[in-house]
Protein backbone atom coordinates (compact mmCIF):
# COMPACT_ATOMS: atom_id res chain seq x y z
CA UNK A 1 0.00 0.00 0.00
CA UNK A 2 2.56 2.46 0.90
CA UNK A 3 4.00 1.96 -2.79
CA UNK A 4 0.63 2.63 -4.32
CA UNK A 5 0.16 5.88 -2.83
CA UNK A 6 3.64 7.54 -2.16
CA UNK A 7 5.79 9.06 -5.65
CA UNK A 8 1.74 9.18 -7.49
CA UNK A 9 0.22 12.31 -6.13
CA UNK A 10 2.94 15.02 -6.23
CA UNK A 11 0.34 17.65 -5.66
CA UNK A 12 -0.84 15.70 -2.26
CA UNK A 13 -0.19 18.64 -0.44
CA UNK A 14 -3.08 20.67 -1.82
CA UNK A 15 -5.37 18.34 -0.26
CA UNK A 16 -3.99 18.69 3.44
CA UNK A 17 -4.59 14.69 5.78
CA UNK A 18 -6.42 12.72 2.93
CA UNK A 19 -3.44 10.69 2.27
CA UNK A 20 -3.22 9.79 5.67
CA UNK A 21 -6.64 9.21 5.48
CA UNK A 22 -6.43 6.71 3.12
CA UNK A 23 -3.64 5.04 4.70
CA UNK A 24 -5.96 3.99 7.21
CA UNK A 25 -9.36 3.75 5.54
CA UNK A 26 -11.18 0.65 6.40
CA UNK A 27 -13.19 1.12 3.39
CA UNK A 28 -12.72 2.54 0.21
CA UNK A 29 -16.36 3.47 -1.07
CA UNK A 30 -16.24 5.64 2.61
CA UNK A 31 -12.86 7.29 2.05
CA UNK A 32 -14.48 8.55 -1.24
CA UNK A 33 -17.53 10.10 0.33
CA UNK A 34 -15.56 11.23 2.66
CA UNK A 35 -13.39 13.34 0.64
CA UNK A 36 -16.56 14.51 -1.54
CA UNK A 37 -17.65 15.66 2.09
CA UNK A 38 -14.35 17.71 3.11
CA UNK A 39 -14.34 19.04 -0.30
CA UNK A 40 -17.73 20.39 -0.53
CA UNK A 41 -17.02 21.68 3.07
CA UNK A 42 -13.47 23.52 2.07
CA UNK A 43 -15.10 24.92 -1.25
CA UNK A 44 -18.75 25.93 0.56
CA UNK A 45 -20.42 23.41 -2.00
CA UNK A 46 -24.22 22.98 -1.50
CA UNK A 47 -24.07 19.78 -3.70
CA UNK A 48 -21.01 18.10 -5.19
CA UNK A 49 -20.40 15.16 -7.46
CA UNK A 50 -16.64 12.91 -8.71
CA UNK A 51 -16.72 10.79 -11.27
CA UNK A 52 -13.88 9.14 -12.14
CA UNK A 53 -12.98 6.36 -14.53
CA UNK A 54 -11.46 3.22 -12.97
CA UNK A 55 -9.78 0.73 -15.46
CA UNK A 56 -11.44 -2.08 -13.37
CA UNK A 57 -15.06 -0.73 -12.35
CA UNK A 58 -15.52 1.59 -15.71
CA UNK A 59 -17.16 4.87 -14.87
CA UNK A 60 -17.77 5.50 -11.26
CA UNK A 61 -19.95 8.77 -10.03
CA UNK A 62 -20.28 9.44 -6.52
CA UNK A 63 -22.58 12.03 -4.73
CA UNK A 64 -21.90 14.06 -1.51
CA UNK A 65 -24.69 13.43 1.29
CA UNK A 66 -24.79 9.84 -0.40
CA UNK A 67 -27.75 11.43 -2.59
CA UNK A 68 -28.78 9.06 -5.65
CA UNK A 69 -26.59 10.75 -9.00
CA UNK A 70 -30.27 10.88 -10.35
CA UNK A 71 -31.94 12.78 -8.55
CA UNK A 72 -32.36 16.17 -9.85
CA UNK A 73 -29.86 18.82 -8.55
CA UNK A 74 -29.19 21.92 -9.26
CA UNK A 75 -25.85 21.20 -11.74
CA UNK A 76 -28.59 18.89 -14.23
CA UNK A 77 -25.21 16.66 -14.56
CA UNK A 78 -25.08 13.89 -17.55
CA UNK A 79 -22.24 11.50 -15.40
CA UNK A 80 -22.28 9.54 -18.54
CA UNK A 81 -20.62 12.62 -20.90
CA UNK A 82 -19.50 15.17 -18.35
CA UNK A 83 -15.64 15.03 -17.79
CA UNK A 84 -13.77 13.11 -15.34
CA UNK A 85 -13.55 15.59 -11.72
CA UNK A 86 -15.04 16.98 -8.92
CA UNK A 87 -18.23 19.03 -10.36
CA UNK A 88 -19.89 21.08 -7.55
CA UNK A 89 -22.57 23.59 -6.81
CA UNK A 90 -22.45 26.75 -6.47
CA UNK A 91 -19.03 26.77 -7.63
CA UNK A 92 -16.18 24.37 -8.74
CA UNK A 93 -13.08 22.87 -7.56
CA UNK A 94 -9.58 24.34 -8.24
CA UNK A 95 -8.28 21.70 -11.24
CA UNK A 96 -4.90 20.80 -8.74
CA UNK A 97 -7.42 19.67 -6.12
CA UNK A 98 -9.81 17.78 -8.16
CA UNK A 99 -7.07 15.95 -9.89
CA UNK A 100 -5.94 14.83 -6.68
CA UNK A 101 -8.68 13.73 -5.26
CA UNK A 102 -10.21 11.71 -8.06
CA UNK A 103 -6.52 9.96 -7.86
CA UNK A 104 -6.95 9.70 -4.35
CA UNK A 105 -10.56 8.21 -4.59
CA UNK A 106 -9.18 6.11 -7.65
CA UNK A 107 -6.78 4.32 -5.15
CA UNK A 108 -9.10 3.48 -2.63
CA UNK A 109 -11.45 1.89 -5.09
CA UNK A 110 -8.14 -0.39 -6.13
CA UNK A 111 -7.77 -1.15 -2.02
CA UNK A 112 -11.67 -2.23 -1.79
CA UNK A 113 -10.66 -4.57 -4.62
CA UNK A 114 -7.53 -6.06 -3.78
CA UNK A 115 -9.01 -6.21 -0.29
CA UNK A 116 -12.40 -8.22 -1.72
CA UNK A 117 -9.45 -10.26 -4.00
CA UNK A 118 -7.67 -11.34 -1.14
CA UNK A 119 -10.23 -13.19 0.82
CA UNK A 120 -12.31 -14.78 -2.12
CA UNK A 121 -12.47 -17.59 -4.43
CA UNK A 122 -11.96 -16.12 -8.25
CA UNK A 123 -14.16 -18.52 -9.89
CA UNK A 124 -17.16 -19.24 -7.69
CA UNK A 125 -17.11 -15.80 -5.40
CA UNK A 126 -17.25 -17.67 -2.19
CA UNK A 127 -14.56 -17.35 0.43
CA UNK A 128 -11.27 -18.76 -0.01
CA UNK A 129 -9.84 -21.47 2.31
CA UNK A 130 -7.52 -18.46 4.09
CA UNK A 131 -10.42 -16.31 4.69
CA UNK A 132 -12.77 -19.16 5.58
CA UNK A 133 -10.47 -20.59 8.20
CA UNK A 134 -10.22 -16.86 9.50
CA UNK A 135 -14.26 -16.98 10.12
CA UNK A 136 -14.16 -20.56 10.97
CA UNK A 137 -11.68 -19.94 14.18
CA UNK A 138 -13.44 -16.83 15.06
CA UNK A 139 -17.26 -18.82 15.29
CA UNK A 140 -15.30 -21.73 17.06
CA UNK A 141 -13.90 -19.05 19.14
CA UNK A 142 -17.32 -17.41 20.26
CA UNK A 143 -18.76 -20.39 20.18
CA UNK A 144 -16.16 -21.59 23.40
CA UNK A 145 -17.18 -18.30 25.21
CA UNK A 146 -20.78 -18.18 24.52
CA UNK A 147 -22.03 -21.37 23.73
CA UNK A 148 -23.11 -20.54 21.03
CA UNK A 149 -23.99 -22.99 18.26
CA UNK A 150 -23.50 -23.82 14.54
CA UNK A 151 -22.71 -26.76 12.38
CA UNK A 152 -19.52 -26.96 9.76
CA UNK A 153 -20.53 -28.72 6.45
CA UNK A 154 -17.90 -30.02 3.94
CA UNK A 155 -19.63 -31.26 1.16
CA UNK A 156 -17.95 -32.46 -2.40
CA UNK A 157 -19.23 -33.19 -5.96
CA UNK A 158 -19.34 -36.62 -6.63
CA UNK A 159 -17.69 -38.05 -9.66
CA UNK A 160 -16.14 -34.67 -10.32
CA UNK A 161 -13.04 -35.97 -11.39
CA UNK A 162 -15.14 -37.90 -13.92
CA UNK A 163 -17.15 -35.54 -15.10
CA UNK A 164 -14.31 -32.92 -15.59
CA UNK A 165 -12.87 -35.87 -17.92
CA UNK A 166 -15.78 -36.55 -20.10
CA UNK A 167 -16.80 -33.25 -20.58
CA UNK A 168 -13.98 -30.86 -20.38
CA UNK A 169 -12.88 -28.10 -17.68
CA UNK A 170 -15.05 -25.19 -18.80
CA UNK A 171 -18.03 -27.55 -18.24
CA UNK A 172 -16.48 -28.11 -14.23
CA UNK A 173 -15.53 -24.63 -13.82
CA UNK A 174 -19.46 -23.79 -14.72
CA UNK A 175 -20.90 -26.61 -12.16
CA UNK A 176 -18.64 -24.74 -9.82
CA UNK A 177 -19.63 -21.41 -10.70
CA UNK A 178 -23.34 -22.78 -10.37
CA UNK A 179 -22.59 -24.14 -7.12
CA UNK A 180 -21.43 -20.69 -5.53
CA UNK A 181 -24.07 -18.64 -6.88
CA UNK A 182 -27.00 -21.22 -5.03
CA UNK A 183 -25.09 -21.04 -1.71
CA UNK A 184 -25.11 -17.54 -1.92
CA UNK A 185 -28.59 -17.36 -2.47
CA UNK A 186 -29.60 -19.95 0.18
CA UNK A 187 -27.69 -18.92 2.60
CA UNK A 188 -28.59 -16.34 5.60
CA UNK A 189 -26.33 -13.86 5.79
CA UNK A 190 -25.17 -14.71 9.46
CA UNK A 191 -23.74 -18.15 7.66
CA UNK A 192 -20.19 -18.20 6.27
CA UNK A 193 -19.54 -20.27 2.75
CA UNK A 194 -16.21 -21.18 1.08
CA UNK A 195 -14.10 -23.14 -1.49
CA UNK A 196 -11.63 -24.98 0.39
CA UNK A 197 -10.35 -27.48 -2.47
CA UNK A 198 -11.06 -28.21 -6.36
CA UNK A 199 -14.41 -29.23 -6.17
CA UNK A 200 -14.60 -28.64 -1.88
CA UNK A 201 -16.94 -26.21 -0.06
CA UNK A 202 -17.65 -26.00 3.41
CA UNK A 203 -20.17 -24.02 5.34
CA UNK A 204 -20.47 -22.56 9.10
CA UNK A 205 -24.29 -22.41 9.38
CA UNK A 206 -25.34 -20.64 12.23
CA UNK A 207 -27.43 -21.89 15.16
CA UNK A 208 -28.35 -24.84 13.01
CA UNK A 209 -28.11 -28.80 13.70
CA UNK A 210 -27.23 -31.91 11.79
CA UNK A 211 -31.34 -32.27 11.22
CA UNK A 212 -31.39 -29.50 9.22
CA UNK A 213 -28.61 -29.77 7.01
CA UNK A 214 -29.79 -33.04 4.34
CA UNK A 215 -32.68 -30.48 3.76
CA UNK A 216 -30.66 -27.59 3.02
CA UNK A 217 -28.13 -29.63 0.59
CA UNK A 218 -30.86 -30.87 -0.87
CA UNK A 219 -32.49 -27.48 -1.78
CA UNK A 220 -29.09 -26.73 -3.06
CA UNK A 221 -28.58 -29.69 -5.12
CA UNK A 222 -31.92 -29.50 -7.01
CA UNK A 223 -31.22 -25.72 -8.03
CA UNK A 224 -27.75 -26.69 -9.14
CA UNK A 225 -29.67 -29.27 -11.54
CA UNK A 226 -32.40 -27.25 -12.59
CA UNK A 227 -29.61 -24.58 -13.76
CA UNK A 228 -27.14 -27.11 -15.08
CA UNK A 229 -30.07 -29.46 -16.60
CA UNK A 230 -27.96 -32.26 -15.32
CA UNK A 231 -27.68 -34.52 -12.44
CA UNK A 232 -25.57 -33.77 -10.08
CA UNK A 233 -24.90 -34.69 -6.73
CA UNK A 234 -22.87 -34.31 -3.23
CA UNK A 235 -21.16 -36.07 -0.77
CA UNK A 236 -21.54 -34.34 2.96
CA UNK A 237 -19.86 -34.68 6.54
CA UNK A 238 -21.34 -32.37 9.23
CA UNK A 239 -19.55 -31.91 12.77
CA UNK A 240 -21.43 -29.64 15.13
CA UNK A 241 -20.13 -27.21 17.92
CA UNK A 242 -20.15 -26.81 20.95
CA UNK A 243 -21.60 -29.98 21.34
CA UNK A 244 -18.97 -32.07 19.54
CA UNK A 245 -16.29 -29.46 20.06
CA UNK A 246 -14.97 -26.01 19.77
CA UNK A 247 -11.72 -26.49 18.10
CA UNK A 248 -12.14 -25.74 14.67
CA UNK A 249 -9.32 -28.44 13.50
CA UNK A 250 -11.61 -30.92 15.63
CA UNK A 251 -14.18 -30.10 13.82
CA UNK A 252 -13.01 -30.07 10.51
CA UNK A 253 -11.34 -33.50 11.20
CA UNK A 254 -14.94 -34.92 12.23
CA UNK A 255 -16.90 -33.17 9.38
CA UNK A 256 -13.80 -34.26 7.15
CA UNK A 257 -14.28 -38.05 7.83
CA UNK A 258 -17.61 -38.35 7.56
CA UNK A 259 -17.35 -36.78 4.22
CA UNK A 260 -15.40 -39.67 3.59
CA UNK A 261 -17.54 -41.84 4.98
CA UNK A 262 -20.63 -41.07 3.26
CA UNK A 263 -18.85 -40.69 -0.32
CA UNK A 264 -17.45 -44.92 0.68
CA UNK A 265 -21.16 -45.86 0.67
CA UNK A 266 -21.50 -44.63 -2.50
CA UNK A 267 -19.10 -47.03 -4.11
Amino acid sequence: MEGLIDGVLPDAAELPGLVADLRTARSGISFVYDVIEKLAERYELSDAVMVLDHPELGRQAFRSARRPIGEASAMHLNVLECPEGVHGVPGGVDPVSASVAVELCRIALDLDLYRHDSRHDGLTGLYNRRFFDVMFRRCASQSARYGWSFSVVIFDIDSFKQLNDRFGHMLGDRVLQVVGAEMHHALRSSDVAGRVGGDEFAILLMRADRENVPAFMSRIRAAVEANMEMSVGFSFGIAEAPVESTDPAELYRLADARLMAAKGTKR
